[in-house]
């Protein structure tokens, strides 16, 4: 039985990025470090909403070609099998897009909106199409779709594992979480 003088304790730290303490058994591992649950969260979310972003406008620009395509080849007299055709090209077009949409210096409209970019765990810079191109790879495979955001909440996804990439939070890019120098190989 504690005497009236014991105080108990809790082992607390602080969080590398927001700055806030927290219990240690609330904490949540980020690229190998121990952060917030709150940070830890937001940067889920933020990755899973530019995900959203990107998809939803991938339909609406396929939704969008495809009509203006059909709708000028069938005015010009084209076959229905013939607008098919064009449409399939759309298509692959569409996915091509959806590989190479983190190619812009990192980032895809979605990470823009969100505030996070995409670096070659190397070279600690923004990726290009080659890298965007081996991480989105493996989301063509619709059910990975769902195992790569079960692994963004985990941790790093298989197609940054593949890529050596890692996305990092621009509010937080010089924190020791994101960045790679001020860490000792987590990677």
């Amino acid at each position: 039985m504690k005497s009236s003088g014991q105080t108990q304790t809790y082992v607390s730290e602080v969080c590398p990025l927001c700055g806030v303490y927290y219990k240690k058994r609330k904490a949540k591992v980020l690229y190998g470090c121990m952060v917030c649950k709150r940070c830890s969260d937001d940067f889920g979310i933020k990755r899973g909403f530019a995900f959203i972003i990107d998809v939803l406008l991938l339909y609406a620009i396929a939704f969008l070609a495809n009509t203006v395509v059909g709708l000028i080849m069938r005015l010009q007299g084209c076959s229905p099998a013939e607008v098919v055709f064009a449409v399939r090209i759309v298509g692959f077009c569409m996915i091509a897009l959806f590989l190479l949409k983190d190619s812009f210096r990192g980032k895809s409209l979605g990470k823009v909106c969100t505030r996070v970019t995409v670096l070659d765990n190397k070279t600690n810079k923004p990726i290009g199409a080659g890298k965007s191109f081996l991480r989105n790879l493996i989301l063509v495979i619709p059910i990975m779709v769902i195992v790569e955001f079960i692994f963004v909440i985990i941790g790093r996804r298989l197609g940054d594992r593949i890529a050596n990439t890692r996305v990092v939070w621009d509010s937080y890019a010089q924190s020791p979480v994101f960045n790679l120098g001020a860490q000792s190989g987590n990677f």
